[in-house]
């Protein structure tokens, strides 16, 4: 009888797979810092002064507030469909969460998409392919490279949510690198990942309420949030997901 199991990742997986990557709290810290160039983006500025007059003020020497805290935080506020005070309403809370995804876009790019060792991945989705076992992976990791892993070695990625196009080969959408050009199974397969604050690589029209799936690691970082809708006769722009809109469904 297979044995049913599940493997909950964190940032250390990653860490280990790509030491360049940043943890919970080297986000903030080098999002943030004086010496480096992002907070001169307006976006990552402003993010800046939401985490000082949520949390407390940061100074150099000071301790960040981890980023997964922050994100569930304001993923909690957007599932409510509520502001968190009177300073930040609910849109405050969508800008919030967006300037989250684009920093995390940012330094993901830098380190975990050039720096990875695809081996270690490889291997361990190797294991949770066994036949006697039966895996889900959870993760809050925000970055692809467990599902990238899952497409080279177990050929699917199964997130266990609705993703719009999947097997659709007369989808009228425009040309990004959609479900339907994927290699391997995509939404199948006998290991689930279930991604419990989104994807890099997932993009959500908030008129359309559809995700669309992107699969080649540069496009995650061209085709993010504030881009068009992949469907021709929508007017939208991409958002980021919000939590009740990726809840786990029956896999």
């Amino acid at each position: 009888m297979a044995k049913n199991m599940v493997f909950f990742l964190g940032a250390g997986f990653t860490k280990a797979v790509a030491p360049n990557a940043p943890n919970g709290r080297q986000f903030f810290e080098k999002g943030f810092s004086h010496d480096g160039q992002l907070l001169e983006i307006d976006q990552i500025g402003k993010l800046k002064k939401f985490v000082e007059t949520v949390y407390y003020p940061l100074t150099d020497d000071g301790t960040l507030p981890r980023i997964e805290d922050v994100m569930s935080l304001v993923d909690y506020c957007i599932q409510q469909k509520q502001g968190l005070n009177q300073r930040f309403g609910y849109e405050e809370i969508l800008d919030a969460r967006d300037s989250i995804v684009f920093l995390m876009r940012k330094l993901i790019q830098e380190s975990v998409e050039l720096h990875s060792n695809h081996k270690l991945a490889d291997d361990f989705v190797v294991h949770l392919n066994k036949p006697d076992l039966n895996a889900t992976v959870a993760t809050t990791n925000y970055d692809i490279v467990i599902d990238n892993a899952l497409l080279r070695t177990a050929y699917s990625c199964n997130y266990g949510i609705k993703l719009r196009s999947s097997n659709n080969l007369y989808s009228p959408h425009r040309a990004l690198p959609l479900l339907d050009r994927a290699q391997g199974s995509l939404n199948r397969g006998k290991i689930a990942l279930l991604k419990i604050h989104g994807s890099l690589n997932w993009l959500w029209c908030p008129k359309c309420d559809e995700i669309d799936l992107i699969l080649d690691e540069k496009a995650t970082i061209e085709y993010a949030s504030r881009q068009s809708c992949a469907n021709e006769y929508c007017t939208a722009e991409y958002g980021t997901p919000p939590y009740h809109t990726y809840n786990v469904q029956s896999i």
